[in-house]
């Protein structure tokens, strides 16, 4: 799966940007310090999805597609982190 264009980069920086705004929560860094971070994750993904996907067991790994295993770790790792935990 190829990275995320740099528009498409853009589209989520600034949504997370009004959800963080609309929550009232203080962003610990710059503008500009959050994008590189959307950056860097898409890259790391991009870099890494062999790895990631070999988290998965069998038949798991092989059965579940790979747009329905990304809606799993993102629920995953929303569930663990959106809340503090």
């Amino acid at each position: 799966m190829a990275v995320l264009t740099d528009q498409a980069r853009q589209d989520e920086w600034a949504e997370f940007m009004r959800w963080a705004s609309s929550r009232g929560e203080v962003i610990g860094g710059s503008k500009q310090v959050v994008r590189q971070v959307f950056d860097d994750l898409d890259d790391g993904f991009n870099t890494n999805a062999a790895t990631i996907n070999a988290w998965i067991s069998l038949p798991g790994r092989t059965q579940i597609s790979t747009a329905h295993k990304a809606y799993i770790a993102a629920r995953v790792l929303l569930r663990r982190y959106a809340d503090g935990a």
